[in-house]
């Protein structure tokens, strides 16, 4: 049963830059992820560093089997941490934003109903503490 696949890893598809891995049958996506943080020369490059997707475009699980349907794989880049933390995870569904009205909004609304009309306009008083600057509270 034994033999060897080979599978391109498509480093970046545009300037046409990949790279041919050969692998034992039976080994994995983590499998090929190893091979591929060998190669950096730095030494600095961990298997989990990388995401590697099928010709769906969806990452590989470390777990899937690397067969002869399994020929191509597209490295693709790991999210900054900023843009990971701002994206919801896969499975959930982002919350729906609350609308905020906008200050023309709430005048047209208010020109609308004018028993409903409201000052927008705070006044400030000063109680105490004038030594200091005093301390203001908002009426």
């Amino acid at each position: 049963m034994g033999g060897e696949v080979e599978v391109v890893v498509h480093i970046d598809q545009a300037l046409g830059i990949s790279v041919p891995k050969l692998l034992a049958t039976g080994s994995t996506v983590f499998d090929l992820k190893h091979q591929l943080a060998g190669d950096d020369p730095t030494g600095r490059a961990r298997a989990e560093d990388f995401i590697l997707a099928g010709p769906a475009g969806w990452p590989l699980d470390d777990a899937e089997l690397i067969t002869q349907a399994l020929c191509e794989v597209t490295l693709q880049e790991r999210p900054s941490e900023d843009e990971a933390s701002a994206q919801p995870p896969p499975e959930e569904e982002a919350p729906e934003e609350e609308e905020v009205p906008q200050p023309w909004e709430a005048e047209a609304a208010a020109e609308s109903a004018p028993e409903a009309r409201v000052s927008a306009l705070a006044v400030w008083e000063v109680i105490g503490g004038a030594d200091r600057g005093g301390i203001l509270v908002r009426s």
